[in-house]
């Protein structure tokens, strides 16, 4: 019966699937592996049509090694056998292009020979051979990586995949680590706080998480490490496990320890040393100004910075300081001295400034580190020496001057050698006396110092009976402390060999008063020498005028402009001294 409109025979329907298939190339072969039937498929993958490849042999697909290594006879032998043969290999076309061919070989269920079926699997070919390579790299560089611990583990931690990194930080052989819970490498604190579960969480949540922590190695040695896991994910997104690549960072960590002591240190030596501490870049352009530098100046840190700490530079040192900075460059050394006004008061004070450069690996200058030091009263004391230097000057002068005056008058007043000598050294040693209080620095000295002294080196000692000394406390200028007590000393040396001091039954009186008040400061002071119980008798007063008599009444007047009296007395000697105390070495109040 015919078939009806849109209906097929069914003995010609699998020649019509076969034909349809194009993607396919599909042929049949007889014992002899010659071609029996030839799909339009086979045509389109080959090349040939299937009136130029029926009647010949099907090992013409075969590339020419393949056919040398009897591919052809070994794929048919072993579809006989096993009922399928796999063949997946190189291929040949027409024009002799080659392509990668997926097939299998059957034999035909009516024994008359074979059924060969290849697709074009050159695409996937390359993309297979592609992933094989970038996994092979991937191997390669894992397994090269030993400066890294890079490791798989599963959902539950345990290790699945080990590199030749993670031996060498870790300690762990793969075989002694494959399969093992990777808690072993986390501290009994960390697996007690839960960190593996904490680091899958994180991971999971973020798509990866880094950590810095102690670990375990297998001797149980603890190390400081980075690491990172990531989720592994199969092509649906189903989680497999986790990658973890762990770095050793001990000794990094260290120095980084030890710089941040280091800087702990610097930072508590510049806020704990008295200078002035600041960074500036080359041209003086401050970075920032220290806590000292704030305090003092009252300056904030954007105050300072830039040139606003030229601010507190005092006006006339600002060119200088400038110039010094323009020649430290070439120098690698700022050195300034400069005055620096202080907050507290806005007083202005010497500083000695001094900066050195920090200068990187190029060597070349990154920032400038400085310190100012406070030298104001360095500053003032070197001035104060180089006045007491010009006064020590000027005293030597006039001290050798009155040492050859000495001399001189000594000689005229001598009759013998030994006479000279035993009043020149008495001379000498009254001068001695008097230097050392001059010495002293004070600025002048006490009168009743002066005549103590002298009275002192005279055996004679104020007791307010036989020796009375009295009167308000004056200062005497350094001007007239040396040539008042050569004068006491020539009257006390008198009282000594003819007056007062000579005998038992004398007395001796130095007194003194000034023209001072509350008011005002003493201008004048009245010294007045007297002494008693010493009858001189007839022609008492010596005929002769020596030295300590034209000391008292000529060099007194001529050095001090004092006014003096000197009498001879029937009870003794009786002399008034009258210095005037000028304008700028003024003697203190009698009460002060």
């Amino acid at each position: 019966m015919a078939n009806g409109p849109g209906e097929q025979d069914p003995q010609h329907a699998p020649g019509q699937l076969i034909e349809s298939a194009l993607s396919y190339a599909i042929f049949s072969l007889d014992h002899q592996r010659l071609i029996t039937t030839w799909s339009a498929g086979a045509a389109a993958l080959f090349g040939w049509s299937a009136a130029e490849a029926v009647g010949r042999s099907g090992d013409m697909v075969f590339t020419p090694e393949d056919r040398t290594a009897g591919a052809p006879q070994t794929e048919a032998a072993t579809a006989l056998r096993d009922g399928h043969a796999e063949d997946v290999r190189w291929h040949l076309r027409q024009d002799g292009s080659r392509f990668w061919g997926n097939g299998a070989m059957n034999p035909l269920a009516n024994g008359s020979g074979y059924v060969k079926i290849v697709r074009d699997w050159t695409r996937q070919h390359e993309i297979e051979q592609a992933l094989r390579a970038s996994e092979e790299r991937q191997r390669r560089i894992v397994e090269s990586a030993t400066e890294y611990a890079i490791f798989t583990i599963d959902t539950a931690g345990i290790i699945t995949s080990w590199n030749v990194g993670a031996q060498r930080i870790l300690g762990f052989t793969e075989e002694e680590s494959i399969g093992r819970d990777s808690r072993m490498i986390f501290t009994p604190e960390q697996r007690a706080a839960g960190a593996v579960e904490n680091e899958m969480r994180e991971a999971l949540a973020s798509d990866r998480t880094h950590v810095e922590s102690e670990h375990l190695r297998a001797g149980g040695d603890r190390f400081w490490s980075s690491q990172t896991l990531m989720p592994v994910r199969d092509a649906e997104g189903e989680l497999q496990g986790f990658l973890k690549i762990l770095r050793d960072r001990t000794a990094e960590k260290q120095v980084e320890d030890r710089l941040r002591e280091s800087e702990a240190r610097f930072r508590l030596l510049a806020e704990g040393i008295p200078q002035l501490v600041w960074q500036s870049a080359d041209d003086g352009q401050w970075i920032s100004g220290g806590r000292q530098w704030c305090e003092y100046t009252g300056q904030s840190l954007a105050d300072s910075s830039g040139r606003g700490w030229l601010a507190v530079v005092h006006p006339d040192d600002r060119e200088a300081t400038m110039r010094a900075w323009r020649a430290a460059k070439a120098s690698d050394l700022l050195e300034v001295e400069h005055r620096l006004q202080r907050a507290g008061d806005g007083a202005y004070r010497w500083f000695a400034t001094r900066a050195v450069p920090f200068k990187n690996a190029a060597g070349r200058s990154v920032e400038w580190f400085g310190t100012s030091t406070d030298i104001h009263e360095i500053k003032r004391l070197l001035q104060h020496q180089e006045v007491l230097l010009a006064e020590l000057q000027h005293r030597t002068r006039n001290l050798l001057g009155v040492v050859r005056s000495l001399a001189a008058q000594t000689v005229k007043t001598s009759d013998t050698l030994d006479s000279f000598g035993e009043q020149f050294q008495s001379r000498l040693a009254a001068l001695g006396r008097v230097q050392s209080v001059i010495a002293r620095g004070e600025g002048g000295a006490r009168l009743a110092e002066i005549v103590g002294i002298e009275l002192l080196a005279h055996g004679a000692e104020a007791d307010g009976k036989r020796v009375l000394v009295a009167g308000p406390d004056v200062l005497l200028p350094v001007s007239a402390i040396q040539i008042l007590s050569l004068a006491l000393h020539e009257l006390a040396t008198n009282a000594l060999k003819y007056g007062a001091l000579s005998r038992d039954t004398g007395r001796l009186s130095v007194t003194w008063t000034t023209d001072g008040n509350m008011s005002a400061p003493p201008r004048h002071v009245r010294l007045d020498w007297r002494e008693s119980g010493v009858p001189l008798g007839e022609g008492f007063a010596p005929k002769r005028r020596g030295y300590g008599r034209q000391l008292i009444e000529r060099a007194l007047a001529y050095d001090l402009q004092a006014r003096t009296e000197l009498q001879f007395t029937p009870e003794g000697l009786w002399c008034v001294i009258d210095v005037p105390l000028g304008e700028q070495d003024r003697g203190v109040h009698p009460d002060g």
